[in-house]
């Protein structure tokens, strides 16, 4: 990891000791790291910023529909943190992707915009604790100003605020970035499982062609993929390595590919192709599923049901068939108001 710098700041040390547990190689003890995450949300509590603990209530409430998808709630976005694989994958791949554009930057500081940043700002605040503000700046940007207000005031109170450089309050969908010096990195976790509701392929859009051309869009590639089951659930018993093969020999095509290269394009769209299910498919027997698969930075890696990105999302199952044995379907991407992978029977 780089060297961050020091600092006396009472709720620093504690969080980098957190750090230290949460980012420890993934084969050592889960029960700890997950007790890390709920430690670093204590003491964001603490802060007297935003207690996700308590403001259950506003679980349901609070977010709003925009032009290109769903803003989640204050609420949903603080307890993003306490999905324990979601929060140490983003976290090190983001670190490993600043790193990484820090190698190739002879001017120095880069700067990074966190797009969605939520109540805590949480992978720009937390990618702090390995840096120095002369190497990084970070431009925290969110539709609802609670959230930037919430990330200032948490910046403050750990003795980081001069990691950042600006505030937005806008939609990052239509965002354009306003300073003479390059945007180097983009970070937004703005998903759901089939990039289904939330607006990251329309953030994606816009910003990814903003980007300085050495710049870095996190993460770096979502992909989506088409799946055959036999059943909804995946035999738990397996290792590990037979699970994933299990879950690629489910695999039957790419949909699609969400990355800086596919995010450029001029149409501001992201074509689907049309696919023929294999012959083998029965709607009464199998399901017919999108899987998530999503890469942060370098081998930092979500797979299938690692959280709630990447659980399968069904498009036809045997208690409730849609599609028909033998159908070719035709695919798209809407980016709308709800945004999602759209399919039809193909007709011609």
């Amino acid at each position: 990891m780089p060297q961050a710098r020091v600092s006396q700041n009472k709720y620093y040390q504690r969080i980098q000791e957190q750090l230290a547990i949460l980012l420890k190689p993934a084969s050592e003890n889960w029960q700890a790291k997950r007790e890390a995450c709920h430690t670093i949300a204590g003491i964001f509590a603490e802060t007297d910023v935003y207690n996700l603990y308590t403001e259950k209530e506003t679980e349901q409430a609070g977010g709003i529909w925009l032009n290109h998808g769903y803003a989640v709630s204050t609420w949903s976005a603080a307890m993003c943190l306490l999905e324990l694989k979601r929060t140490m994958v983003f976290l090190a791949g983001l670190v490993e992707a600043i790193q990484e554009q820090l190698k190739q930057t002879k001017e120095k500081p880069i700067h990074i915009l966190d797009a969605g940043c939520g109540p805590f700002a949480l992978l720009s605040t937390l990618s702090c604790f390995y840096f120095k503000p002369e190497e990084v700046q970070f431009h925290r940007l969110d539709i609802f100003e609670d959230n930037i207000t919430a990330s200032q005031k948490l910046a403050d109170a750990l003795g980081i605020a001069d990691f950042f450089s600006s505030d937005h309050c806008t939609d990052a969908t239509n965002f354009q970035w306003p300073f003479p010096y390059p945007l180097h990195l983009v970070v937004s976790e703005t998903m759901l499982n089939g990039l289904r509701k939330e607006p990251q392929v329309a953030i994606s859009l816009n910003l990814s062609k903003q980007l300085h051309p050495t710049g870095m869009l996190i993460p770096e590639e979502v992909s989506l993929y088409l799946a055959i089951h036999q059943q909804t659930t995946v035999n738990s018993a397996l290792t590990d390595a037979e699970f994933l093969t299990e879950i690629r020999n489910m695999e039957i095509a790419c949909l699609m590919q969400l990355n800086k290269q596919t995010s450029l394009s001029k149409e501001n769209q992201i074509t689907l192709p049309t696919f023929s299910l294999p012959a083998h498919y029965q709607p009464d027997k199998h399901a017919v599923a999108v899987h998530t698969r999503i890469r942060v930075f370098g081998k930092h890696i979500l797979d299938y049901n690692d959280c709630s990105l990447t659980l399968p999302l069904f498009l036809s199952t045997p208690t409730k068939p849609r599609i028909p044995k033998g159908a070719k379907l035709d695919f798209h991407y809407s980016i709308s108001h709800s945004p999602g992978v759209q399919y039809s029977l193909h007709t011609a």
